[in-house]
């Protein structure tokens, strides 16, 4: 067994974890971070000769720290997911294990001070020398570690070197969903301290009115709010002291507000942030901050950038920044403790946090390819149930709890994350409650082997009950009712030993049984749902409906925050992208709400509005406003109104009234039309007292509308041969085919405008969230098996009807019975009105269908165009929250989304009308989707990366009946059945006509 395989020996004099803080004052600060020498071994046990001394490095290349090797040139990204990318054979790792030497000189300017060596986060593990002499060693990839190398330094200049292998029996415990890189990625320090300096800080506060205290004795502290000198003392000869805090003003993550404690003794310095903020759980299950409700609209973050898991502050103010522009007020730290500045900053911006420490051991599902995908604890070898792996566990939980220990902002600490409940887990959750009695301990895994027995026990009795029924294997049976019971008994004790019921991907269904007591008696918190995987989530918004309705659910948050990719020539790759990947999960890390490089994508912009703390409503003349802030007044936001008529304003003004938190107000609004051409709409704009928008909500004033289908006027007369019918009039010819059964040619003042016929088709380029729907047999069955990506259109008749054209025709999928039958007729009139009216009938045992509807291929490249619909963002069914109806213009290159794997993106919702090149205008008697791409269908299906679309060669528009919603089924519950384009009898009637 070599040293970094030894499960006895993770740590070799690394002192024992205190709170995070940097001396200022009589100590001296070097931060070590940029060029080091470095030296990549393929195999790192040639580093070391056989009596173990470290041989010498005969080629040394520079390297950037904190860094990944795997971005500079030294091995392969890889990523995985569930897997792990070795054989699970614990505590051992591969044989071959490559590993990178990293050395820097530092200076010592005294010998009369106490040095630190601090490494905030390395992977897989650290080996230390200073001056050619073995200083210490450290495991645990996310935590920090400290080591005191006084003995070991010189007053002047120090050599350290760093050994770092790519895996050490730690990364069993370190299998998270990420790539999976190595090297030093976070900040590496010296610190040269006084003799008798504080070593640990920890503080608390009670009843808002006091903070309790204990660091070294004899230490002045000092508590300032702002400027002004709240309270002063010293530390007792224990290191306590209670400082007195009347009438404190309390932090929340609406309104985090800070006092600051100074510490001093020995000439140190050292600063710290207090907040004042009570946690509980009231009678109903809610979340209690400071005694109010709150709900938590979060999202989990991984410590990832195009630079791997390093993240410079200005990245961390990057994505806090645009959380709390997004209305994000939660992160879980999936899965381990971020960088220390990470929660400095939750605490001064404000955000309820959910500290997780480094564990996850996914991979233990695929230990053995013959068992089904559970969390199977009850037959061992799961770190959480295994005693040798007891001190690790609860190691790292100390680690991430005495580092944090201090952040306001931190509300619940997380004992890791798919890695099962056993007795292990138990252990680190005691440990949490013997340090702290105030903030709440979460587990997924106990509320997931909790639902599991639910269940199984369910299915046991059941087979039991049918067992008697037939008189047979009813001892098997009898058998299998008592194990669930048993393991039932132990699951429900473990969940209460946590203090929230939580669970990933669960339906709003699900959610609203719990909440109601159906087997669930705590707080109902998602630690992860609406996964961002492509186009995705398209059921936020009822989610946080179903949250409001019910007091036990406290929210939860979406997995996750941003992309995971490597740049290779600046296209984004993922998994399976480079070469030595063994095991790998494909594009499943590009699954972020924000683009690697942190643009928001129409997906953002819905979650932004569904965690708005804003609803509105119109009716009988008023706006009903709703106030879903948990404790801001909008007496301290701006408020005010537009209303618009056929997209343009009608009235406007501010909305200057008091709503309370929780509570809905009225508006009157004096002016409102009864009709209108394309529809009547009330904006209602929520912002800060500086002006920035917090966000927009619409609603709408219903008005009689006219119908734009004019219908008016005579028809053109026909002429047909063979293959075609013919429309012809003033500055317009249609053609008609007797093959195609739709309109093969739009001529407009002689210049034609379609590439090719137009089509009636029921596929969308597939998103992520349809993949369950795609290969559901076989590899080459498409949708469900209907393959209606390779659809073909019969028509049995057409013929020319009373003025109008009338195809009879059938849609099927390759190798499949017809499953639409329709009849189309148009009628075209000598304006160039031509009223498109689709008739259909799926077949009784059809699928549900992507979308049904119309496209287009116009010649003209990147075609501008004009709508009165929702924009300007994209909508779905089920994700149409965002933007606002109204007059829009834009382009089909505007309309692309570059998803790094590419697939469908551009639809818009409550469509009356459309202009194309301002040549060809489709209207509606009602509404209808309607999607510009630069793109075709196919194009965008068949392409895997940005890259494969190549350059346009056409603008594709699509003229829809209706399109099914996104949902986040990737791993999700499926899209709910409203949400499915599955109209049996799908009637759509919609106009095309030249523009002048």
């Amino acid at each position: 067994m070599r040293y970094y395989e030894n499960l006895k020996n993770t740590a070799e004099n690394r002192l024992p974890q205190r709170s995070f803080y940097i001396p200022e004052g009589n100590a001296k600060y070097t931060l070590l971070n940029g060029i080091w020498k470095f030296s990549y071994f393929n195999d790192g046990d040639d580093i070391f000769d056989e009596k173990g001394n470290i041989s010498e490095i005969k080629k040394w290349d520079k390297i950037k720290v904190p860094s990944c090797w795997q971005l500079l040139g030294y091995e392969n990204p890889n990523y995985t997911n569930i897997n792990y990318p070795f054989p699970v054979d614990p505590p051992y790792v591969p044989m071959v294990n490559p590993a990178g030497v990293y050395e820097k000189t530092f200076t010592v300017q005294s010998e009369q001070k106490q040095i630190y060596l601090v490494l905030e986060g390395v992977s897989a593990d650290a080996k230390v020398y200073i001056n050619g002499k073995y200083a210490g060693y450290t495991q645990g990839s996310r935590l920090q570690a400290e080591f005191e190398i006084s003995e070991f330094v010189k007053k002047g200049k120090n050599t350290l070197l760093v050994i770092v292998h790519k895996w050490s029996v730690g990364s069993y415990l370190e299998d998270q969903d990420i790539f999976r890189f190595n090297g030093i990625f976070r900040d590496v320090y010296v610190l040269e301290r006084p003799l008798e300096h504080i070593v640990d800080i920890d503080f608390h506060t009670e009843d808002n009115n006091k903070i309790v205290l204990k660091t070294a004795p004899g230490t002045e502290v000092s508590l300032f709010d702002g400027e002004r000198l709240v309270a002063e003392g010293e530390t007792d000869e224990n290191g306590d002291i209670i400082i007195p805090v009347p009438n404190a003003k309390l932090w929340n993550a609406e309104e985090p507000y800070l006092y600051m404690l100074e510490l001093k003794k020995a000439g140190e310095v050292i600063y710290q942030n207090v907040g004042f903020r009570t946690i509980e759980i009231s009678e109903k299950n809610e979340l209690l901050i400071n005694g109010t409700p709150v709900m938590l609209k979060g999202v989990n973050h991984h410590d990832s950038t195009v630079n791997g898991y390093v993240m410079t502050d200005e990245d961390i103010i990057e994505d806090l920044s645009l959380m709390k522009k997004a209305n994000i007020n939660c992160i879980r730290t999936s899965h381990y403790p971020p960088c220390p500045r990470f929660l400095e900053y939750c605490d001064k911006m404000g955000f309820y946090v959910v500290l997780e420490t480094d564990i996850e051991t996914h991979g233990f599902l695929r230990r053995n390819a013959r068992m089904p995908y559970v969390y199977d604890i009850e037959n061992g070898m799961w770190p959480c149930v295994e005693p040798e792996w007891k001190d690790s566990l609860v190691e790292r939980m100390a680690r991430a709890y005495e580092r944090d220990k201090n952040h306001v902002s931190i509300f619940m600490w997380s004992t890791g994350n798919e890695s099962g409940c056993g007795d292990n887990t138990i252990a680190m959750a005691d440990y949490l409650r013997s340090r702290d009695k105030i903030r709440l301990v979460h587990c997924e895994d106990a509320s997931r082997a909790l639902i599991r027995w639910q269940k199984e026990l369910k299915y046991a009795t059941d087979a039991l009950n049918e067992a008697r029924m037939l008189n047979r294997n009813i001892e098997a049976a009898e058998q299998r009712v008592v194990r669930a019971e048993h393991w039932l008994k132990i699951a429900d004790e473990q969940q209460h030993k946590f203090d929230v019921f939580s669970m990933m991907y669960s339906s709003p269904a699900e959610v609203t049984d719990w909440c109601d007591g159906n087997g669930v008696d705590q707080p109902v918190y998602l630690c992860e749902y609406a996964h961002t995987l492509g186009l995705s989530p398209g059921d936020i918004w009822e989610y946080i409906e179903t949250f409001y309705k019910k007091s036990a659910a406290i929210g939860g948050c979406i997995w996750e925050w941003a992309d995971h990719v490597v740049l290779d020539d600046g296209i984004p790759k993922y998994g399976g992208d480079f070469e030595g990947e063994i095991t790998n999960d494909g594009h499943f890390c590009v699954d972020g709400m924000v683009t690697y490089d942190r643009k928001w994508k129409p997906s953002t912009y819905e979650i932004a509005n569904a965690y708005a703390p804003i609803r509105v409503e119109y009716k009988e003349g008023k706006l009903l406003i709703t106030n879903l802030y948990d404790f801001v007044d909008f007496k301290d936001r701006k408020l005010s109104f537009t209303v618009y008529l056929d997209g343009k304003k009608e009235d406007c003004g501010d909305i200057d009234i008091s709503i309370a938190p929780r509570n809905t107000g009225e508006f009157l609004l004096d002016k409102v039309p009864q009709k209108s051409k394309y529809g009547c709409y009330v904006n209602v704009v929520l912002s800060d007292k500086a002006g920035n928008s917090i966000a927009e909500m619409q609603a709408e004033i219903p008005t009689v509308k006219e119908n734009l289908i004019r219908e008016n006027g005579p028809k053109v007369r026909y002429t047909e041969d063979k293959n075609h019918i013919y429309a012809e009039g003033r500055n317009f010819k249609y053609t008609f085919g007797k093959k195609s059964g739709n309109i093969d040619s739009i001529k407009i003042k002689g210049v034609e405008q379609l590439k090719s016929p137009a089509r009636i088709g029921s596929f969308r380029p597939m998103g992520d969230n349809d993949t369950h729907y795609v290969k559901l047999w076989k590899d080459t069955d498409r949708w469900q098996g209907e393959n209606i990506e390779n659809t073909f259109i019969h028509v049995y008749d057409a013929k020319i009807v009373d003025g109008s054209i009338v195809f009879d025709a059938s849609l099927a999928g390759v190798s499949r019975t017809p499953y639409c039958r329709y009849k189309l007729t148009v009628t075209v009139y000598e304006n160039g009105e031509a009223v498109f009216d689709f008739d259909g009938k799926l077949k009784p045992d059809s699928v549900w269908l992507p979308r049904i509807g119309f496209e287009f291929d116009f010649l003209k490249k990147n075609a501008p165009f004009s709508y009165y619909g929702l924009g300007p963002q994209e909508g779905y069914c089920d994700m149409c929250h965002t933007g606002t109806v109204g007059r829009y213009e834009s382009t089909a290159h505007n309309e692309y989304v570059e998803y790094v794997y590419p697939q469908l993106y551009g639809n818009h919702m409550f469509v009356r009308e459309i202009t194309v090149d301002n040549a060809v205008t489709f209207s509606a008697s009602d509404v209808f989707e309607t999607t510009v791409s630069e793109y075709s269908i196919k194009r965008i299906d068949d392409a895997k990366h940005i890259s494969d679309l190549g350059e346009s060669d056409a603008t594709y528009v699509r003229i829809d009946y209706k399109t099914s919603g996104i949902g986040s089924h990737a791993v999700g519950p499926e899209l709910p059945e409203k949400y499915r384009m599955n109209d049996r009898t799908p009637k759509f009637k919609f106009s095309l006509r030249p523009e002048k």
